[in-house]
């Protein structure tokens, strides 16, 4: 669906309508850019929103005019776009592909990016470091990588593990537009990194992608009693998949595979179904001047809209009529 305005607007970080100035700013970054259309001057309308995480960057970005953007192999970084109007072609490395809202693409580091935007080539990304990528891949290898990662191109986003990295990256989005807390609110940032590099690497296309199947082997049932009592004793504190593989003695993509057929559910939604159990709990025991913010706060929940539409669907009713009847008893 088009964008009908930019998206994380309260989080602008540049923005000009002069090429020159957009030229600077993007050749800090290591893209050359040309506009070749004959109305780039006046259309021109350079808008960089987002916000730095821990190991990522949630962001939109658009151009208001077309424009041939380039990059060499080299950098350190991994980009997932998210086009949200007219088409973007992109070249990775040899791969050529038209991305538009069903269909997003992937760069990859060690791959030259190129792409032709339409219209205001507005789109939505998430840049991953290389560094946080790798502490991921690690932890679900259950070693370190040998050599840099590398993804397929293409991600389509109506369906299956797409579907669901659209999903969170509109989550974040949602937040950040809402919620001054988000970025530095450690257990909420981390459990989105996760989420998104664990998708990613699980069930996108790479050159990792045989060997973290080959580590589906089986393991004794004491490594995910290990993991669940990790868990629980840390359920108040930022946790990683690659905390609780470590604890648990597997690699993370065996962690995954067990906690799906034991459980039917991944480490971290389990680990927040535990925080939302704690959350109720503690509304059914709040006394004045306990209230719904201030306990979800506690449990890295921020966004309260969310919250509590989550909220209700668990448990059977608002989390303000939980605290209510607390204190009616």
């Amino acid at each position: 669906m088009p964008a009908t305005k930019p998206l994380l607007g309260r989080l602008n970080r540049f923005r000009t309508r002069k090429a020159d100035e957009a030229r600077a700013f993007l050749g800090i970054k290591d893209y050359e850019v040309d506009f070749p259309h004959r109305d780039a001057q006046r259309d021109l309308d350079l808008r960089v929103n987002g916000a730095y995480l821990p190991g990522s960057y949630v962001g939109y970005y658009q151009f208001g005019t077309p424009i041939a953007a380039r990059t060499d192999a080299g950098r350190h970084d991994y980009w997932i776009n998210l086009p949200l109007a007219e088409p973007i072609e992109a070249t990775i490395g040899t791969e050529t592909l038209i991305c538009d809202c069903r269909q997003g693409f992937v760069a990859s580091p060690t791959l030259a990016y190129a792409a032709h935007t339409q219209g205001t080539g507005a789109r939505l990304h998430v840049q991953i470091t290389e560094q946080r990528l790798n502490r991921q891949l690690a932890a679900l290898l259950g070693e370190p990588p040998t050599e840099p990662v590398t993804f397929s191109a293409a991600i389509d986003l109506t369906v299956g593990y797409g579907r669901a990295i659209a999903c969170y990256v509109m989550q974040a989005v949602d937040h950040l537009q809402h919620d001054d807390r988000f970025p530095g609110n450690k257990v909420t940032a981390g459990l989105f990194e996760d989420m998104i590099t664990s998708r990613l690497l699980l069930s996108h296309p790479s050159n990792y992608a045989q060997a973290l199947s080959r580590r589906e082997a089986m393991v004794a049932p004491a490594s995910i009693k290990r993991a669940i009592e990790y868990i629980r004793a840390h359920i108040g504190v930022p946790v990683s998949v690659a905390d609780i593989a470590a604890a648990a003695g597997i690699p993370g993509r065996t962690l995954f595979t067990h906690f799906q057929s034991g459980r039917g559910t991944s480490p971290m939604q389990f680990l927040r179904q535990l925080r939302f159990e704690k959350v109720r709990a503690a509304l059914l025991d709040a006394e004045p001047p306990d209230s719904v913010s201030s306990i979800c706060g506690q449990w890295g929940f921020t966004h309260l809209g969310r919250f509590a539409v989550e909220y209700r669907q668990r448990f059977g009713e608002p989390p303000s009529q939980t605290l209510a009847r607390a204190r009616r008893r």
